[in-house]
């Protein structure tokens, strides 16, 4: 799938989004192009695009397990999202993150996927995260991020190679949102090759007080 935009609409938010409730969904074989210039040849913030900015994420799901502003939850602005599983992917050229889990209940996984010259597949939120075979090379941010409000993580066999930040975040981002966006309160991940990161391998801070 190739998502270039056009003159009069030069950037798409994300080519898949939840509008609406939405539970086991399965999304399997198949890549998604944007725009990105193959031109960083280690880790590099900055990117070049052409024709247009193309496409934001590719995937972006956004359920109730996101805290409102009490830090409670299910909020009432999101739809119930639940398990949401992606495989034997490739996302090439994202302007942002290729993906962003985010207040999913169940379970949000990707398994034997690829990234190539986008941000981090990202999750916030989520119940269980599952990730599993990712390679991510040529990212303009960290590797992978295991971010703020995730109740559970498990990981394995994860390679990234050249990221412009981290090869791992596995923390929270206090700077947002306060108390909620501590990092994950349970993980474990095993078997990560990080390769020639820009800032540091695994970064792990901000976690919740249990």
């Amino acid at each position: 799938i190739y998502v270039p935009g056009n003159e009069a609409n030069a950037q798409v938010d994300s080519v898949f989004w939840t509008n609406g409730a939405c539970s086991n969904l399965t999304f399997a074989g198949f890549t998604i192009k944007g725009t990105v210039v193959d031109d960083a040849a280690g880790p590099r913030r900055s990117r070049t695009f052409a024709p247009t900015p193309g496409y934001s994420q590719a995937f972006t799901f956004r359920g109730d397990m996101i805290p409102d502003s009490n830090g409670a939850t299910p909020n009432a602005a999101y739809p119930r999202v639940e398990n949401i599983f992606i495989k034997d992917v490739k996302i090439d050229g994202s302007r942002t993150l290729p993906w962003l889990f985010s207040g999913v209940a169940g379970t949000a996984q990707g398994t034997n996927c690829e990234f190539r010259n986008t941000m981090d597949p990202g999750w916030i939120f989520c119940d269980r995260v599952v990730a599993t075979d990712l390679t991510s090379v040529l990212s303009a941010d960290n590797g992978f991020s295991f971010s703020r409000g995730n109740k559970s993580v498990i990981a394995a066999n994860l390679y990234a190679i050249n990221p412009a930040y981290y090869g791992l975040w596995v923390a929270g981002f206090l700077t947002s949102d306060g108390p909620t966006s501590r990092g994950p309160e349970n993980f474990i991940i095993s078997n990560v090759n990080i390769i020639n990161a820009g800032m540091g391998g695994v970064l792990l801070d901000n976690a919740p007080r249990n």
